[in-house]
């Protein structure tokens, strides 16, 4: 009867074994996320917000050209509000935060700024404007891109990846349960 107490209290190796895989995955699995999976997601929001951004710079310099004397300001105002009203269908969150230009002498004076320009985890653009009729740089435009574009693929791919690690590790629980099912069929 002592040695049957004794075999119960001492750990099982198998147990050890697994607790260990389990232990190492999951800590592999977080490793993954922080050293791959999110630098990858930050690296495609950016991505994609510098393409939305450049679709829209393209349209200002279409209205900066325009008028060769001066600056339809408030065209330029009213394409800018319309990048600001752009959202995500989804969670009605803003694409942009802010957009700034700043025009080139002799118009620096029309350089304005629109949106919440604090934006600490927004995604910054910056692109020239050029005169398509003869190449001069007419300003600067800075979109901020808010981190919509950041969180929605952040938050896919979190939920994805918990959901496939849970799942290997409810597998290899299973299988720890098996084994030691089947060690304690044997030595009876």
């Amino acid at each position: 009867m002592n040695t049957l107490a004794r075999q119960k209290r001492r750990p099982d190796p198998i147990a050890l074994v697994f607790a260990v895989l389990m232990l190492a995955l999951a800590v592999l699995a977080a490793l993954d996320w922080l050293l791959v999976l999110e630098p990858r997601l930050r690296s495609e929001a950016d991505t994609t917000a510098r393409a939305l951004a450049n679709a829209y710079a393209r349209s200002i310099q279409q209205i900066v050209s325009h008028d060769p004397e001066g600056l339809d300001t408030d065209a330029i105002r009213d394409a800018v509000g319309e990048m600001l009203e752009l959202t995500d269908s989804q969670t009605g969150s803003p694409f942009f935060s802010a957009v700034s230009i700043d025009f080139a002498p002799p118009r620096q004076t029309a350089s304005f700024r629109m949106g919440d320009v604090e934006c600490d985890s927004c995604l910054n653009n910056a692109m020239p404007l050029f005169d398509p009729r003869n190449g001069t740089l007419v300003g600067n435009l800075s979109l901020s891109g808010s981190p919509v574009f950041y969180q929605a693929m952040r938050d896919d791919a979190r939920n994805s990846f918990l959901i496939w690690t849970a799942g290997l590790l409810a597998l290899m629980r299973m299988g720890w349960w098996a084994l030691s099912r089947y060690q304690t069929h044997s030595t009876e």
